[in-house]
This record gives C-alpha cells, structure tokens and sequence, in this order.
C-alpha cells in the first residue's frame, strides 16, 4: 500500500503530522499543504518534508499516494487532481488503518473523553518499560514533547477518534473505552448509533478495558476499571479498583486493587478524579502487557500530561492562567470542579467548538458554564461547519443566567476587575483560544 513519495492534504493537523513523522521515519519522500503555517508544520520542514501554504494541483506531481484529512472536502483541487489522475487516496484514519495493522500488538483507546491523556499515560508507560511502542496522540505529550513516538514494529499504541466513525478502520488486539457520550451529533443519527459505532469498534478486539458495563462477545476478554464505593458487579476477565483516593494541591495519590486484592498506589502530578481514572485504565493495560508494577509507579508518578490539558501558560496581573482542550459539557465540568478546591473564585474564558456540538448541547453547556465565577464567552469556533444562530455562542450567551458574564470578541477584552478579584483564569475550549491565550500573554508583557 505505501508508495514511495507521499502527499497529505491538511499536514498540519495533529493527527496528520504524526503520521507524516512516522512515514519521514520510514524513509519515504513526504511533502503536504495546508492553509496557514503552524509549530507543527515547521518541525515536519525541519524533518524533511516538503510543505505547501495553500492548496494547488501542482503539488501533487510525482506524487504516489495522497493522505487527506477529514476535513478537507471533495472538491478540493488536490483531492480531484489525485482522483482524476488515478493517484491511490486514503483519508487519514483509514491510513492509520494500515499504518497500525502493520504492528503485532495494537492497543486502540476510543472514547468521548479522555483518550488523549489516557493514549499518552500509556505510551509513556510502555516508552519507559523499554517496549519500544510507536505512540500516536492526538495531542502533544509533554513528557515525550511530541505526538508521535517512533519505535519498533512490536506494539503500536494510538488513539482512535469516533468523529466520523474514524475508529471503525482500526484492528485493535486491545481496545480501551474512556466513555460514550452524546458528541459529535453531526455524524450520527442519534445516541444509539453512536454507541453501535463504539460496539462494532470493540468488538474486533481480542482485549477490552474499560470503566463501562459492555456488551462482550464470546471469547473476548474484557477488564474492569472502576470505584470501590460504586456497583460494580459485572462480569470481566479481571477487575481493577480505586479504593482510596486522596488531592492534594500538587496531585493525586490512589490506591488499586487487582481481582479484590491490593495492587499498589500510585501517584500523579495531576488533579481530578477523571485523572485517576484514566491512570487506572493505563494501569489495567500496562498490567495485560506484563508491564511490572515498580515500572507503573515510576512512569505514572513521573508523567507531565498533555499540552492543552490543564496547562500553564503564564500569568496577568499575578493571577495564573491555565488552558485546556475541554469542549463537551461533561469535560467542562469535570475540569472546573478539579480547580474548585484550590481556585474558589473561577473567570473561565470559553471558545464553544462547532455550531452543531453547541446546538445539540446547548441546555448543557447553560448549566455547566453557571458553576465559574466570572464567565467570558468568545465566538463560536466554525472548524469545518457553516454559521449556525442557533450554534452561535451569542445564543448560548442569552441562555445563561449569570449576573458575571460578558460576550468579548478579543481577550483583551476581559474585564480588569474580573482579573484582579479572581483566583484563577481558564482558556478553554479546541479551537484557537489557545494561540490566542498565548498571544495575548506575550502582549502583557
């Protein structure tokens, strides 16, 4: 299937620049275009690979085999010049397919949440067991400082998306499922579909992990992950359990026990109980793969997490200022309630991401973006949608009943009083409040 010189349309996502790094690796000619420059792009220059600003058919001379990103449409001029020259085109999560099939032991995280970091703890695990995994993130490890790892043909370990049922290419030996949750409705017709679209993901699997009751097949293996304190009767091969758990201000200390009895405790340089569990999960995996426990401890106590996940950029007028990727209700959630007990006084600065994601769950960004104390809404992110009203954050902004709250165009806009009575400044959202957070640092300056 590969070729000798391979173009990706859209190089500069996060996704397709690890697999770009991967093929530099494999000594295959690589170049790509996309529309604006970016960090990424320059380390892929740096690497070897030919990059164009811009999309033109002419890039596409002497090339092999295209690799475009989901996002591109049908009629980009690339993606038409390749189809009409016969030129062997894959969209990028069928050519992770091949990449990882490639590979003797395929472990695949999916889910609504977490996989990121749960992709990266896992990774880092086994990098630092000494078994040589290739790592594909959908973000950037801060311990590995990339989102492709380039090891051995042994054991390949990514993260599988279920936007646009990506996943469904990808023959995992063992699949890990974070969580299924409403997202991503501009794909699927309703919940359930989006749960079959997990089910017939899994069930291609040797191994399960997870912290969810699933429906497993005969002569699958499937390992709990779970809470003490919670029901946790179900059926699974082995069973993994928190059973103490304790924050402090610089992290999290737990407890595990293995089939009801005592593992071992762990720590991490991280906060919220969602942190711990996606530390179980990698734990349960580590484990499968007979990764020792002393090796578990050591990589967990000494993983850093992932760029744009609870990440400090700096700080305003001595008031620290921490970004992160949380876009979904439930994530949102899940990372105020984490800062509450150190940071009682929140300004959230939020980026909804997608005019579909913002409609559909319109009633519960409302009730979660009430909980901060100071709320600043910017422009709905479009990514890949056409404007929507009714998606539009002006709406979710009118949604909210909040006496705190104000709809700002620029961050600069953020009120000074806000800043000086608050206890911490959060930028979240996916889109581009990221590099706007950072710009807007370098200007305080």
């Amino acid at each position: 299937m590969i070729q000798k010189h391979i173009h990706f349309i859209g190089i500069g996502g996060i996704s397709m620049s690890a697999l770009a790094k991967l093929c530099l690796h494999q000594g295959y000619e690589v170049s790509g275009s996309d529309m604006h420059d970016s960090i990424e792009i320059q380390k892929l220059k740096e690497l070897g690979a030919t990059i164009y600003i811009g999309h033109d058919a002419t890039h596409l001379k002497n090339v092999d085999m295209v690799v475009y990103s989901g996002a591109i449409p049908t009629n980009n001029c690339e993606r038409q010049y390749a189809q009409s020259h016969h030129i062997p085109c894959y969209e990028r999560a069928e050519f992770l397919g091949h990449i990882c099939a490639l590979y003797k032991h395929t472990i695949a995280i999916a889910g609504t949440h977490g996989k990121t970091t749960t992709t990266s703890m896992i990774g880092w695990i086994f990098q630092e067991a000494n078994y040589q995994p290739t790592v594909h993130i959908g973000g950037e490890s801060v311990n590995m400082e990339t989102n492709m790892v380039l090891g051995e043909d042994t054991y390949c370990i990514t993260e599988a998306c279920e936007y646009r049922n990506s996943m469904q290419y990808i023959l995992p030996e063992t699949a890990v499922i974070t969580s299924i949750e409403e997202d991503h409705m501009d794909c699927y017709h309703d919940l359930q579909d989006l749960k079959n679209a997990f089910h017939n993901f899994y069930a291609k699997a040797k191994v399960v992990v997870s912290p969810l009751s699933l429906p497993i097949g005969k002569g699958q293996h499937f390992v709990f992950c779970g809470w003490e304190e919670e029901d946790t009767t179900v059926y699974a091969e082995h069973t993994f359990l928190i059973c103490g758990a304790k924050e402090t201000k610089d992290g999290c200390w737990f407890e595990v026990k293995k089939d009801g009895y005592y593992y071992g405790h762990f720590y991490l340089t991280m906060h919220g109980r969602y942190n711990v569990m996606n530390a179980l999960l990698a734990v349960a995996v580590a484990d499968y793969y007979d990764i020792p426990y002393t090796r578990i401890y050591t990589a967990l106590r000494a993983f850093q997490g992932v760029k744009r996940r609870c990440e400090t950029l700096g700080y305003v007028a001595g008031k620290k200022v921490i970004a992160d990727y949380a876009h979904h209700p439930t994530e949102i959630h899940a990372f105020l309630s984490s800062l509450q007990p150190y940071y009682p006084k929140t300004l959230c600065v939020f980026q909804p991401h997608t005019y579909s994601r913002t409609k559909s769950l319109l009633y519960s960004f409302q009730k979660v973006l009430q909980e901060c104390t100071y709320l600043c809404l910017l422009p709905t992110y479009p990514a890949r949608e056409e404007y929507d009203a009714k998606g539009d954050s002006g709406t979710l902004f009118q949604k909210i009943r909040k006496k705190n709250k104000k709809y700002i165009s620029h961050l600069q806009d953020i009120p000074a009083q806000w800043i000086e009575r608050c206890s911490v400044i959060v930028l979240v959202g996916a889109g581009d409040i990221y590099e706007k957070g950072k710009l807007w640092l370098e200007n305080q300056k």
